[in-house]
C-alpha cells in the first residue's frame, strides 16, 4: 500500500515493503501528480509481491521505487563501516586511493545519474 503525505506544500509517498515503512520525497508537486506517482509505486510493489520482479542485491528499496523498477537507473547503495572515509573530525576523505594512516582504504565519490 502506498499513500501520499503532504507537509508544508511538499509531498512524499509512504509505502510498506517487507514489513518496513519507507518514504519517497517528491517535493513541491501537485497533489494530482503525487497521487499518480503513489499509484505507480503501488503497482510496482504489487509486482514485487507477486515475484514478477525483484530488487537486486545492493540496491536501495527507495531508489528502486523512485527509478520505477529500472535497475540501470537505481543506484546501488554502498554501506561503509563507521569511521571509513573520516580523518579525526576533518570530514570525509575523497579520492587519492592511497592508504590512510590507520590502514583503511580511502573513500571515493560516486557520481550518480538522476
Amino acid at each position: 500500500m502506498a499513500g501520499v503525505e503532504t507537509r508544508n506544500g511538499s509531498h512524499r509517498i509512504r509505502f510498506l515493503h517487507d514489513g518496513r515503512e519507507y518514504g519517497l520525497k517528491l517535493g513541491k508537486v501537485s497533489l494530482q501528480e503525487a497521487e499518480a506517482k503513489a499509484a505507480q509505486v503501488e503497482y510496482l510493489l504489487l509486482r514485487l509481491d507477486q515475484g514478477l520482479i525483484a530488487i537486486p542485491p545492493g540496491v536501495d528499496v527507495v531508489e528502486f521505487v523512485a527509478a520505477d523498477g529500472r535497475v540501470d537507473a537505481a543506484a546501488p547503495i554502498v554501506h561503509e563501516p563507521a569511521g571509513v572515509g573520516e580523518d579525526e573530525g576533518a570530514g570525509p576523505v575523497y579520492g587519492g586511493g592511497g592508504p590512510r594512516r590507520d590502514g583503511g582504504a580511502q573513500a571515493r565519490p560516486i557520481f550518480l545519474k538522476v
